[in-house]
């Protein structure tokens, strides 16, 4: 009998799959390197020694004449305040440069959210486009520049979608702490790990399942489900 020929026109490939991005690493939060804010510098005692050695010196030497212990007096009290004056500015300059710090890293972290925000729209984006949801199906049947466009070579070859779940599409890490004496600082580092977290994983990603040299596939469970 005489054989028939159809031709099938195979467009070249409108849509690729999605490759994940490299592991980007996070900015490191800044670290404590002032110690305790609440501890005092041995540079404020210095002045408080000097009163007390000239005092003792007064008492020793010049015990006859009161003037001088009323000076030395002065002297004492003089160098108590400026002392406590030097620790309260050391313990408000180094608050200061902390509040800056975090104040900056915040500012970086909410540009990190936007970013991640973008990227996950745009590979949610791609996924549907590439896994379209079942409604999605029969006006793509009608278009033939999407039929057969999966050819055996290609990485998402017989993927067959199944649903929508969230799924961990981007790497983020953030470094290690490199110097135990200078540890991060704690409400940073919790701050980063919980956008890091967050933004790894897309939500509402077509979730699918490859058959490729899969043989028989069964699925078990409820219909409505």
């Amino acid at each position: 009998p005489a054989m028939t020929q159809r031709l099938v026109h195979r467009p070249t490939r409108i849509t690729r799959p999605i490759r994940l991005d490299a592991a980007e690493t996070v900015a490191a939060p800044p670290t404590i390197t002032d110690g305790h804010v609440s501890s005092l510098p041995i540079q404020s005692f210095l002045p408080v020694i000097g009163a007390l050695s000239s005092v003792v010196m007064i008492v020793v030497l010049r015990n006859s004449n009161p003037v001088f212990l009323v000076v030395g007096g002065l002297l004492l009290v003089v160098a108590l305040i400026g002392g406590l004056a030097m620790a309260l500015s050391h313990r408000g300059s180094a608050t200061r440069s902390r509040r800056t710090q975090r104040e900056h890293y915040l500012d970086f972290l909410e540009k990190l959210r936007a970013r991640m925000r973008g990227k996950g729209r745009e590979v949610r984006a791609a996924a549907a486009l590439l896994n379209p949801e079942p409604a999605a199906l029969l006006q793509l049947v009608r278009e033939p520049a999407r039929l057969w466009e999966r050819r055996r070579h290609h990485t998402d070859f017989c993927q067959v979608r199944l649903g929508s779940g969230d799924r961990a599409m981007f790497s983020l890490a953030v470094p290690e702490e490199q110097n135990p004496v200078q540890p991060y600082d704690p409400i940073m580092i919790n701050e980063v790990n919980s956008v890091v977290a967050h933004y790894r994983v897309v939500r509402g990603m077509p979730v699918t399942v490859n058959l490729d040299r899969a043989g028989q596939v069964a699925l078990i469970g409820d219909r409505k489900s």
